[in-house]
């Protein structure tokens, strides 16, 4: 498995991300909380889609390669194919 390590201001756009699905998922609890949870939901796609923008831009060879992210290490893994 290789590990990149991810830049402090890219781990900022996940920590936005995960704070955003939190208050969706608060929101969606509440009675009437419908437009802000929508609101809320719609920001953690837009933040999720940016960290990964910029990570397959540092790191072009981690597209498509079954990525995943480690917010304690701030470490972007991959996995390795030998088949390839």
């Amino acid at each position: 498995m290789k590990t990149y390590k991810v830049p402090q201001d890219l781990d900022d756009i996940m920590t936005e991300c995960f704070a955003a699905e939190k208050l969706r998922n608060l929101y969606s609890n509440k009675l009437f909380g419908y437009k802000k949870a929508l609101k809320a939901s719609k920001l953690a796609v837009k933040k999720r889609r940016e960290f990964w923008e910029k990570v397959y831009d540092l790191y072009p060879e981690v597209l498509n390669k079954g990525e995943a992210y480690d917010r304690q290490t701030y470490l972007v893994s991959i996995e390795d194919n030998k088949d390839n």
